[in-house]
């Protein structure tokens, strides 16, 4: 019986991380910072419970106790980076079809670029947008890699519910 608790519990871990890594890659234009430090600030202690709970279930068996310790604080400390992007992701999701969603024209100039040297699978090109009549910089993925520092920046966005900007 634990064996099967084991392996739905698995399962599902699975699936909340799967929806939530299609909730990042939802929208090409998103403010994913402000998702993952909402992420961090919400769910971060969740997130280490339910990582202790895998690394638990993960360490059973008969093993050296030190190699238990040292599977359980490799497996804590990967499920729970695991476990907040997925509420990262979910947090997206919420953000964009829960609540009121307010037009919002993002407008000024870029002023910084993260762009990774090679463009893998889950990577994001990001550009950090000084507002124009504002003081406030913002940082947005963007889906490619043609902007420039000083390059003017346009974009009717959504302001979602839980204040992250997104567009398709």
């Amino acid at each position: 019986m634990v064996i099967k608790t084991g392996y739905c519990i698995v399962a599902a871990f699975f699936f909340f991380v799967l929806a939530g890594v299609i909730g990042m890659n939802a929208y090409p234009f998103l403010q994913n910072e402000k998702a993952l430090s909402l992420s961090l600030k919400w769910c971060g202690i969740l997130a280490l419970i339910i990582a202790m709970s895998l690394a638990y279930m993960a360490n059973r068996g008969d093993r050296a106790r030190w190699g238990k310790i040292g599977g359980f604080i490799v497996v804590t400390l990967v499920s729970t980076v695991i476990a907040v992007v997925a509420f990262q992701g979910w947090i997206v999701l919420c953000n964009c079809y829960l609540g009121a969603q307010k037009n919002t024209l993002v407008k000024g100039t870029v002023k910084m670029l993260h762009f990774p040297k090679k463009k893998k699978l889950l990577n994001h090109y990001t550009i950090v947008i000084e507002m124009e009549g504002e003081q406030n910089v913002i940082e947005i993925d963007v889906p490619t890699n043609n902007y420039s520092p000083g390059d003017p920046f346009s974009k009717e966005m959504k302001l979602g519910s839980l204040g992250i900007l997104y567009s398709e």
